[in-house]
């Protein structure tokens, strides 16, 4: 029993006030410089913002005109955030080790334990980004860095409950998350009052956090708004540049390109503009060769539902096929469908295919589907829900979450 017990009142009253401290100073923090929730949400990179990109190309354009500025001021940010984060961690796990040398204050703590359990998470956190968010190969790294630090030999094996939590500590602070739009995301035709009224009490909420990691893609319905002019006054920088839309980002070892549907099948953009945008989605790839690549835009290549498959996505589909993407995700079909990985003509391919998950469910009426695409190996009609992709360092996984909390579809795949 003396092992759980802190003598006295002290240390309670001493843990929250520290707390109390930690959370005032972060509120005062993040409401006076601007951007650095950002550091601490899955947004590290795509929330640089065009001020702070446009300031360093300035600076250093002359003097470094052979290296993109956007890509420098990215790493900067990165690399900001990931000091922001290790100090995060430290301030967390320093009020655990009082804890510990309080609780072991009758035997006399270990001074190495001390030592492990406010450099462990630090370490943790780093690895976990490091490399990029993959939950196995940190696991595995941390297991190298458990074998040379653990040689110090434990006391009591009590000890080992302080440990884990430094490690559990240390992989929260580390792994980052993003939220997804298809498309179509205010009904019924993306006006300034219907993303107001209809988007922004709810995945728009400043308090539940998302907005803030929030990636999206327009759809059909927002260009029923002249140049979708509610779509991108809601969004602002995080749409893309405006009238254009599409735009790419990182989420640790993934590449994501985003595209806009509506100039492939819009009746009011032009062939240029049409040209222009595979020319920027083939040069992005090129740019950006990582062994694992999603794209997402709106209206999907292939479907069984009501809107059915379109021809027209084939030149989009050649590049990203040529350029080795993994995954594609749309929605404008009302309903959850998952496709094997095929080819840009709709043939299985098992080497170097396509997988297609389409995700039409977050809110419109559903509706069912019509004739099955032959490749389709999961489909859902009549269920809102939510597609969610943990994306890993060659591989991911995925599964729909239906309002409610069931799970369908758990499926995954790797990297080519």
């Amino acid at each position: 029993m003396s092992y759980l017990t802190l003598g006295s009142s002290r240390p309670i009253r001493r843990l929250a006030a520290y707390y109390a401290l930690l959370a005032i100073a972060g509120l005062v923090l993040f409401r006076f410089i601007p951007g650095l929730d950002g550091l601490l949400t899955g947004d590290r990179l795509q929330h640089l913002a065009k001020a702070p990109a446009a300031l360093l190309r300035d600076s250093i354009s002359a003097a470094q005109s052979n290296a993109p500025p956007a890509d420098l001021a990215a790493r900067a940010w990165f690399a900001l955030s990931t000091v922001v984060i290790l100090l995060s961690t430290l301030a967390l796990m320093l009020p655990v080790t009082w804890v510990y040398m309080s609780a072991r204050s009758a035997q006399g703590h270990n001074q190495s334990v001390v030592q492990v359990l406010i450099v462990l998470p630090m370490i943790v956190a780093g690895v976990v980004l490091i490399v990029s968010n993959s939950l196995a190969l940190a696991f595995s790294l941390g297991g190298v860095v458990a074998a040379v630090r653990f040689r110090t030999n434990m006391s009591d094996s009590r000890d080992i409950v302080f440990i884990f939590l430094a490690i559990a500590v240390g992989f929260a602070a580390g792994v980052q998350d993003i939220t997804i739009a298809l498309g179509d995301n205010a009904y019924s035709s993306g006006t300034t009052a219907q993303f107001n009224q209809c988007f922004a009490p709810s995945w728009g909420d400043p308090k539940k956090g998302i907005i803030k990691s929030l990636h999206p893609s327009p759809g059909n319905h927002e260009y029923q708004t002249p140049s979708a002019d509610g779509y991108y006054k809601y969004f602002g920088q995080a749409a893309g540049d405006e009238g254009k839309g599409y735009y790419s980002y990182d989420v640790g070892a993934w590449h994501v390109v985003v595209v806009n549907s509506e100039i492939v099948v819009g009746s009011s953009f032009t062939d240029s503009a049409r040209q222009a945008q595979m020319d920027w989605v083939e040069k992005d790839l090129k740019a950006h060769k990582k062994l694992c690549t999603v794209a997402y835009w709106h209206n999907p290549r292939f479907s069984s539902g009501w809107h059915g498959s379109d021809r027209r996505f084939i030149p989009m589909w050649r590049i990203l096929y040529d350029n080795d993407v993994d995954l594609v995700l749309n929605g404008h079909d009302h309903d959850y469908e998952r496709f094997r990985a095929m080819t840009p003509d709709g043939v299985a391919d098992t080497t170097k295919g396509i997988t297609e998950i389409v995700a039409g469910t977050g809110g419109e009426e559903l509706r069912g589907f019509s004739s099955t695409n032959p490749n389709s190996l999961y489909r859902i009609e009549g269920r809102a829900g939510v597609l969610l992709l943990t994306l890993g360092a060659a591989e991911y996984r995925s599964a729909f979450i239906e309002i409610g909390g069931r799970v369908w579809d758990q499926s995954g795949g790797k990297c080519h």
